[in-house]
């Protein structure tokens, strides 16, 4: 009988297909939801969908993310993954800030009064900040939230600082390169589904110069910058200033 990795929680990163011997690792905010749905899709045969169970419906975004949590990198148990073919998917750093903005504070209202109002009052703040007022305060707010830290800590946490660990790492922006090779790996024609839409689509250039250049200050030592040089060529002005 065929012999898989030991894992100390299946429902951490990375998502792990033993039979394929694939090890897909993302961050929060690389479309990891939409990635979850379509790696349950590959090793079930069948999409993973909503459900309604005694009249409580049971939403498919929700469903996705149960499935695994993002693990940071050095808790992973790499020696069981030797064989395996590890592959990462990236994101453009400042992108992922808004989205991980749009997403938390606007969608979910994370630093609502409701939500965050004893950590807000603690440390001078104001709920449901601006974009501007969130940039201009980020590490405050990051106290505020353990899930706004989360979504906003650099994507090496989750998939470590080297390169050469992975066989191959794809782009989020060219999504489609990821779900080809996936889908000739194990023989399928499934698609990557688009979850997690919610809030509005923030444009980088629609903001003060101030808050672009804290956007940029905040990501700006980001390995990712290094691995796909083509994230710089739109903040050459910003990164090439200290």
């Amino acid at each position: 009988m065929k012999t898989l990795p030991k894992r100390r929680n299946s429902r951490t990163l990375p998502y792990i297909l033993p039979e394929r011997k694939i090890a897909v690792f993302f961050s929060p905010k690389s479309a990891g939801t939409s990635v979850r749905a379509f790696l349950f899709e590959l090793e079930n045969g069948f999409p993973l969908r909503s459900y309604t169970v005694q009249g409580i419906r049971h939403d498919v975004t929700m469903l996705a993310n149960r499935l695994m949590v993002n693990t940071k990198f050095r808790l992973v148990n790499h020696a069981d993954l030797v064989d395996f073919e590890r592959i990462a998917l990236v994101r453009d750093p400042v992108r992922r800030v808004l989205s991980a903005y749009s997403n938390r504070v606007l969608y979910y209202r994370e630093l609502s009064e409701e939500v965050a109002g004893q950590a807000l009052q603690a440390n001078g703040l104001e709920p449901d900040p601006d974009f501007d007022l969130f940039m201009a305060n980020i590490a405050g707010y990051i106290r505020c939230s353990a899930s706004i830290g989360r979504h906003l800590s650099l994507q090496e946490r989750f998939i470590g600082k080297s390169k050469d660990y992975f066989a191959r790492v794809f782009r989020v922006e060219d999504m489609t390169s990821f779900e080809t090779h996936m889908n000739e790996r194990f023989g399928t024609t499934c698609s990557v589904p688009r979850l997690q839409e919610g809030g509005p689509k923030l444009d980088f250039w629609s903001f003060s110069a101030e808050t672009r250049r804290r956007v940029i200050d905040f990501v700006r030592s980001s390995v990712v910058f290094d691995w796909f040089p083509q994230y710089k060529e739109d903040y050459a002005e910003f990164l090439t200033t200290a």
